[in-house]
Formats: structure tokens, sequence, C-alpha cells
């Protein structure tokens, strides 16, 4: 009688640990079902960025790794053009004039190079 007590203990643990480990796979799936339905319910409700914002953000992106490219050079005094390169904002800042020059092609010249 002993020996059988301790076999339907041991069962029942078995039977009980397998039971908490499918219920514990059980409420992960219906939480992950859940997270992704969410997800893809704020996925459907956002608007798409207009191409005037995208264009933007890149601009901005590519300026602000550029400006830490420099100011890191800068520190390391490996920047090819120094620290007294004023940027073309600051140069209108404080009211450096410029000079522009434009060329141009005839129209027979552009089509000849089109051709």
């Amino acid at each position: 009688k002993l020996d059988l007590s301790r076999a339907w203990n041991k069962a029942r643990l078995v039977y009980l640990q397998k039971s908490q480990q499918e219920k514990l796979r059980k409420e992960q799936q219906d939480w992950a079902a859940r997270f992704l339905r969410d997800k893809m319910d704020r996925i459907n409700n956002q608007t798409a960025r207009s191409p005037a914002m995208i264009r933007m953000a890149a601009i901005n992106k590519v300026q602000l790794l550029f400006r830490h490219f420099r100011q890191d050079h800068i520190f390391d005094r490996s920047y090819a053009l120094g620290t007294n390169v004023n940027t073309r904002v600051q140069q209108m800042m404080k009211g450096v004039s410029m000079m522009a020059s434009f060329s141009s092609l005839s129209i027979k010249d552009v089509l000849q190079l089109t051709l």
C-alpha cells in the first residue's frame, strides 16, 4: 500500500506540472495573439507620412549625422576644412556677400547630349 501511494503522488505531481505548463503555454499564446492584434490595429489606424515629411526627416537626419561627424573630426583635429570654416547659414547671419555664376547650354546642345 505504501508503494502505491508514492506512485500516485508522483503521478499527481507530474500531471499538475504538465497541466501548469500547458496552461502557461496557452496564456502566452493568448497574450501574443492580443499583442499582435493590438499592433496590427495601431498600424491600420496610422496615417501614411507625406513625401514632404519623409524628405524633411531624411534631410534632418543627414544634417545631424554630418554635424556629429564634423564635430568629432574637429575634436580629433583631423577635419579637412578646419574649425574656421563657416557654414552658409553662419555666413548669411554675419552678412557676408556672396557671388553666384550660372552657365547654360542651348536647346540644340542639350538635345544633342541627350540623344
